[in-house]
């Protein structure tokens, strides 16, 4: 290996550009070896400095963990932010449509703080309002289905509507945590479609009016409309039923027929 010598006397490799110790060019530089190739020369001391040593890559990684730290942070706040957004919606949507949620009924597992035996009576006694609407309903649908009186039948079937959301204010403002919630929840759901019925029933009473009755229309949609929540109506009783009338046997209540509620 051949050295080449800087004009402040450092020794440096011939192939070098420029001196190791201070930097100046060498004699030659640029010049072609003696196999005529021309020489590329060593990096000037500021580059070599540069190129030496461990990259200290700290910073780097700090800022990666800072981003993603941030990056989670908004994605739970969304997440949230969401969340609370469709609770709020789906109990206010609720509320608009006076139709009262299973909690606000108060009725919790069986063994709730509240007296089983004094909730059930409170239940009973709303029991028995809601059997007289279901007569006045039977016998108003029979009278639009016969085309007898049926302005007076459209009456009557919106009145039992207005009896039936009473009875669901009723039921929602008692305090039935003793009483097992499903029961509740099962007669809530029993008298909702119960209501839409009556509704309906109506709507069925006011088209034969306007378009003069024909007896028997039961291809009427409201009329169809009605069939549809009856039998909802008519599954929630059973349900509530199967659960009610051991409760009752036990507390000396009577039980019911889901004809009669």
């Amino acid at each position: 290996m051949s050295l080449s010598v800087c004009p402040s006397g450092h020794a440096n490799e011939s192939q070098w550009r420029y001196c190791i110790e201070c930097g100046v060019p060498l004699d030659g530089a640029g010049t072609q070896d003696p196999a005529g190739t021309p020489s590329q020369g060593a990096p000037p001391p500021s580059q070599l400095l540069e190129s030496s040593g461990p990259v200290d890559d700290t910073d780097d990684h700090g800022r990666e963990y800072l981003v993603a730290l941030v990056i989670l942070l908004v994605a739970l706040a969304v997440a949230g932010a969401t969340f609370a957004f469709v609770l709020r919606h789906h109990s206010s949507a609720l509320a608009s449509n006076g139709v009262s949620t299973p909690s606000s009924h108060r009725a919790g597992t069986t063994g709730g703080t509240g007296d089983p035996r004094q909730a059930a009576v409170a239940v009973d006694r709303l029991l028995v309002a809601s059997e007289g609407n279901r007569s006045s309903v039977q016998q108003a649908v029979g009278q639009i289905a016969s085309c007898a009186d049926v302005t007076g039948a459209v009456h009557t079937l919106q009145a039992a509507a207005a009896d039936r959301e009473q009875l669901l204010t009723k039921l929602g403002g008692l305090d039935l945590s003793a009483l097992p919630r499903s029961m509740v929840d099962d007669l809530t759901g029993s008298w909702l479609s119960s209501l839409d019925s009556d509704i309906s029933y109506a709507r069925w009473g006011q088209d034969e009016n306007r378009s003069g009755c024909t007896a028997g229309d039961y291809a009427d949609p409201n009329y169809r409309a009605a069939m549809s929540t009856d039998n909802q109506a008519s599954a929630s009783k059973g349900a509530f039923l199967a659960l009610w009338d051991p409760l009752a046997q036990s507390n000396g209540l009577p039980q019911w027929q889901s004809s009669q509620i």
